[in-house]
Order: C-alpha cells, then sequence, then structure tokens
C-alpha cells in the first residue's frame, strides 16, 4: 500500500506543479562517506533517496518523503524520525524535510518536530508531519480540467510541500 500511496502522491506532485521539477526517489549523494582510510572492505557509502525532491532549476527547494501510516492517528516510529532528521539536516535553508502521510480525518492537521543541537538547544532543522485528507485528493484527481480546477490541485500540491509558508519565488 505504501508503494501505491507514494505512485499517487508522485503523479499528482508532477501533474500539479508545473513551474518545478518533481524528482522521484532523489539520491542524496555525499551524505555518507566511509573514511578511505578506514575502509578495508572498500565498501560504497550508503545513499539515502527520500521519495520526492522538489527543484527549481538545479537547486533543491523541498525533501518529502510518503509513509502510508496515519501519523495523526498513531505515533510517530523513531527510525522515521530519525530517517527525516537525517533528510532535513542534509538541506541547506530550510532545514527541513516533510512527511506526507494518508488520512481520512479532515481535522488532521501539520505537525512538526524540531532537530535541536543537545548541549545548548539550538534548533537545526525541522521534521514537518503533513496529512494528505484521501478524500480532498479524490475530489482534486476527479476535478475536470480546467483552468480554475489546475489553480487549485497547484495551491493543494504546493500546501503538501510548504504548508502555510508560500513556495520558493522564481
Amino acid at each position: 500500500m505504501n508503494r501505491f500511496f507514494q505512485a499517487l502522491l508522485s503523479r499528482f506532485l508532477h501533474e500539479s506543479l508545473p513551474d518545478f521539477v518533481v524528482q522521484d526517489e532523489y539520491r542524496l549523494r555525499d551524505l555518507f562517506a566511509y573514511d578511505p582510510v578506514h575502509n578495508p572492505r572498500h565498501r560504497r557509502s550508503p545513499t539515502p533517496c527520500p521519495d520526492f525532491a522538489i527543484l527549481q532549476g538545479s537547486k533543491v527547494v523541498a525533501v518529502l518523503d510518503a509513509k502510508y501510516r496515519d501519523l495523526w492517528e498513531q505515533p510517530l516510529p523513531r527510525d522515521i524520525l530519525y530517517q527525516l532528521a537525517l533528510y532535513a539536516l542534509s538541506q541547506s535553508d530550510p532545514r527541513q524535510a516533510v512527511i506526507l502521510y494518508p488520512s481520512l480525518d479532515a481535522t488532521a492537521m501539520g505537525q512538526r518536530i524540531t532537530v535541536r543541537e543537545p548541549v545548548y538547544g539550538h534548533e537545526q532543522a525541522e521534521v514537518v508531519l503533513r496529512p494528505v485528507n484521501l478524500l480532498k485528493m479524490d475530489e482534486l484527481l476527479l476535478a475536470p480540467r480546467t483552468v480554475a480546477g489546475d489553480r487549485t490541485r497547484m495551491a493543494w500540491a504546493r500546501w503538501l510541500i510548504w504548508g502555510e509558508s508560500m513556495a520558493p519565488i522564481h
């Protein structure tokens, strides 16, 4: 089901963000690197791949991951938090990563988890949990392809990525 949800989001984002490039399975190169002096097995460094990167030109402006788990109803597992925290820390301003998750609860709202430096508590990055209301997505996908419908889909796609803040300006 997670693959289906990811494919649905991919299609929606690709179709609804004409001013951006949506890159699926974006590879975060050089996030991890073996020290060549201390890599006797000559292993390749792990390369994490968030489900989506949103690019404006060649610049990554957002990193997103899709999880088929209602994080409004269920707690966020530590492994997912750690994964998204690394994605967020890999970004420049804003140091943020977004988890998109399905929900049928119309009252579900975005949540934010701050990643802090442990000694002084300075904010380093942010993980955003954003619900994807499946009923709203169904409504938008079935809406006619009109200028107004396209604008509504585009606005919702931007909200899924950037929330209350506006998307980067060209």
